[in-house]
């Protein structure tokens, strides 16, 4: 993984050009032991150029583009006319030199450039002047002018000019395939990673050194691309891994068509023929023999956790390798999940061309073959295949692989808002929260190609803007939390009041209660008494904008904070069983909350201290209450609902008075809402009964029977039964089976209705106009909580899963 990072930050992509330059005599005072060379026609153009990137742009704060900046300053104050070579030379481990030659002397601004005086090395002249608290170093050496910021460097090239040695023949022949353009990089692989020691932690480039010596990038950038193309050259006497493709056809890479949206990079290579590139590694000891029918090995960084894949072009073929790993460890959604107990495997057989990365479990996809470290990353890879929330089906990707090229030996890829995470990691802290904070907006790929050719290799490599509106974008799974036990009922978002984002609270089977971050990371679980009866809900109770979770069980009212901590002096216990969830009635939006307990056919009202409500004058009803009671406002009046099991509807004022008397009875199990200004059900025949402030009783038809289930805003109403789903006046046809109540969310001036199918655990979310949502349904098994859970823009919603998971997917 560590590689990707070079990656990102060189910014590098290449193509061959095979036209052969003259040699030009610049190239005879490139320093000694050079880790990047530049060969730039118009400097104006070039820092135009990179000035305007957008994506070079997101980083201008950061450790390293302030240290080259600052290294730079006195060539961009030159402002070279004519074309020129710059290159940078390591010093020592804390210290590199910038020179800048040019066949043109270049004009020296004299208010900048304070001529300091003149020494003499080895009979050549050597002009010094001071910039910025440093020396700046300038010799004419044959009409040849060259600029350094290391006296060491300079007189390290006089020297090498007295006695005329020839360049590093590596770099000669890869500075001959130079294209001729604005500009062209070029760097040595091996020296390269040295120069950034001060901006990464150690270690992030040492898998850097394997693929080839010197390579050559022609530069291409605009305000929304970086394009550079090229090639890489290989010394065969030293091991790299370019020469093992040697004669190896390159094929097109698949791993999109497996990798989840929320995989932050891939790693792969293709080939026709595995016996051939065992044959180009005179040094290795690999056994390609015992797999079978491949065409392509790859590598998924997921968060945390790497997954191999391995693509078969005969998967019954491939299957026979595995005879002897068919212990079945589990089944996940009909896939099964396999042992295995092949340590080696993958480092005998694929030696230098991976990165070590273990296995102990494997699952088959179609033409795939999928190993990880522990069975439930599988799980994550095989409920994202299944719900198409592949990298494939996303339009962004779609759209930057359309400038990539459809064959290549080794393929990278990054997916920059993913990849934030691992990207911090690597960075010293003083650049780690502002790598956190990192926003591509719409820069969201970029990837390198290599493919092998003779002795050199063509090499692509790209960062491009996507297009501005991508509709349709498939829905990512971003989360899998394993439970101790299944959840009991719906997970739901909780906000945090640290964080502004959501947390997510759910209780198991157990009955314990769970709070876990966005990211996974269970914060604490505390066993209760019994089941939470509906949902948790989120008071402030100290009105300092710190947020409690409140709820009911059958046995007591409980408060805990978000430490799980009982907030005293909750929790309250009863002598009766508690019937029905907390209801919270919060009147005039002043934290001065009355907490509703209902007992049988038995209510009462609590304050902030746990006391009980002595002004609220109903207390009882002749038959059980049906429903947690509900509190509504319409202009300046409060009205409190509570239903009875004998068909009674009871509508009272705060003080828990008559406010409207219902003339005729109501039989309905479904809560009442406040929907076009009138109280507003639906009984178990289908028929909407709503409620006039004068308390007549409006019944209507839906044209949905049998078992209806509703909810409702101020102007919007959903209902569904058996194989209806009806929103306004727009009725839908369902699959058979048992649904859930629709559940409308109103979030960014949008409507959305959820409705999950809980026969065949998939979840459907609708707009206004009961129009299906691209890439519904996906998997779940209760209702939902939508939401935007991490302040991103983009909304999350959370479920359950298959036994004890829960799941996040972002729309």
């Amino acid at each position: 993984m560590k590689k990707y990072v070079f990656i990102f930050f060189v910014l590098v992509l290449f193509s061959c050009q095979e036209d052969i330059q003259e040699d030009s005599p610049l190239i005879q005072y490139i320093p000694a032991n050079s880790a990047l060379v530049a060969s730039i026609e118009d400097f104006s153009v070039f820092k135009e150029h990179i000035d305007s990137n957008e994506f070079i742009s997101l980083f201008k704060d950061f450790s390293l583009f302030k240290g080259v900046a600052s290294k730079v300053d006195y060539l961009t104050v030159l402002q070279p006319k004519e074309p020129i070579l710059v290159s940078v030379t390591q010093i020592n481990r804390d210290d590199i030199g910038l020179t800048l030659i040019s066949k043109n002397e270049v004009v020296m601004d004299s208010t900048r450039f304070i001529k300091a005086g003149d020494i003499t090395y080895n009979e050549e002249n050597i002009e010094i002047y001071n910039f910025n608290k440093k020396e700046i170093y300038r010799s004419n050496l044959n009409k040849t002018f060259v600029y350094s910021d290391s006296k060491l460097i300079l007189e390290n090239i006089i020297r090498s000019y007295k006695d005329t040695k020839k360049p590093d023949p590596a770099f000669e022949r890869v500075y001959k395939s130079g294209a001729g353009n604005n500009t062209t990089f070029y760097f040595n692989q091996s020296k390269v990673p040295s120069l950034f020691n001060e901006y990464f932690k150690s270690g992030v480039f040492s898998s850097l050194s394997g693929f080839s010596d010197w390579v050559a990038l022609d530069v291409d950038a605009s305000n929304s691309m970086l394009r550079l193309n090229g090639i890489s050259i290989a010394n065969d006497s030293v091991i790299r891994l370019q020469p093992m493709f040697r004669e190896v056809t390159p094929g097109i890479s698949q791993l999109a068509s497996i990798a989840p949206i929320n995989t932050a990079a891939l790693y792969g290579f293709t080939y026709n023929d595995l016996l051939l590139l065992q044959k180009n590694d005179p040094n290795s000891s690999l056994d390609f023999k015992s797999i079978a029918a491949t065409g392509e090995v790859g590598i998924l960084y997921m968060d945390k956790k790497e997954v191999i894949v391995i693509r078969s072009t005969d998967p019954e073929l491939t299957d026979h390798s595995f005879l002897d790993q068919k212990e079945q460890a589990k089944t996940y959604r009909e896939n099964i999940i396999y042992h295995f107990e092949k340590k080696n495997f993958f480092k005998d057989r694929f030696g230098s061309l991976f990165p070590t990365v273990s296995a102990k479990f494997y699952t088959v996809l179609d033409s795939f073959f999928v190993f990880a470290e522990d069975a439930e990353t599988l799980e994550d890879i095989i409920a994202n295949f299944q719900n198409k929330t592949v990298l494939e089906n996303s339009p962004y990707y779609t759209s930057f692989s359309e400038d990539m090229s459809d064959q290549s030996h080794l393929y990278y890829l990054i997916n920059h808002d993913v990849f934030v995470s691992r990207l911090a990691e690597a960075l010293p802290k003083k650049d780690q929260t502002k790598a956190s904070k990192l926003n591509f907006n719409s820069h969201r790929f970029s990837a390198i190609q290599l493919t092998h050719d003779t002795d050199f290799a063509h090499v692509n490599i790209l960062i491009k803007k996507s297009q501005q509106h991508v509709e349709s974008q498939p829905i990512a799974q971003l989360l899998s939390i394993t439970l101790d036990a299944p959840a009991a009922s719906k997970p739901q978002f909780f906000r945090n009041h640290l964080t502004n984002q959501l947390d997510i609270a759910v209780q198991d089977e157990d009955h314990t209660l769970y709070l876990i971050s966005n990211k996974g990371k269970v914060y604490w679980k505390k066993k209760l008494d019994a089941a939470i009866l509906g949902e948790v809900q989120a008071v402030d109770l100290f009105k300092n904008k710190k947020l409690q979770l409140a709820f009911t069980t059958a046995n007591g009212f409980y408060v805990i904070d978000r430490n799980g901590k009982e907030v005293a002096p909750f929790p309250l216990t009863f002598n009766e069983t508690i019937t029905q969830p907390l209801a919270i009635f919060d009147y005039d939006q002043n934290r001065n909350y009355r907490f509703a307990i209902t007992t049988g056919k038995n209510v009462a009202l609590y304050n902030t201290e746990a006391k009980q409500v002595k002004g609220f004058e109903f207390s009882s009803t002749p038959s059980p209450i049906t429903q947690a009671p509900v509190h509504n406002r319409k202009g300046s009046k409060d009205y409190i609902l509570i239903s009875e099991e004998n068909g009674t509807l009871h509508i009272l004022n705060r003080r828990g008075q008559s406010r409207i008397d219902v003339k005729d009875k109501v039989a309905s199990i479904n809560p009442w809402f406040l929907y076009t200004g009138m109280f507003t059900s639906i009984n178990e025949q289908g028929e909407l009964i709503q409620i006039t402030d004068k308390g007549n009783v409006k019944k209507s038809a839906t044209g949905i029977k049998d078992n209806a289930k509703l909810d409702a805003t101020a102007k919007t109403i959903a209902i569904n039964a058996s194989n209806k789903l009806k929103i306004k006046q727009n009725l839908v046809d369902l699959d058979y089976g048992r649904y859930s109540a629709p559940e409308i969310f109103y979030l960014d001036d949008k409507l959305y209705i959820a409705l999950t199918n809980l026969e065949s655990n998939q979840v459907f979310l609708f707009d206004s106009n009961a129009k299906l949502l691209p890439h519904f349904p996906v998997y779940g098994s209760s209702q939902i909580d939508l939401n935007n859970m991490d302040r991103s823009g983009a909304l999350e919603f959370v479920v359950k899963g298959e036994g004890n998971r829960i799941l996040v997917y972002r729309l």
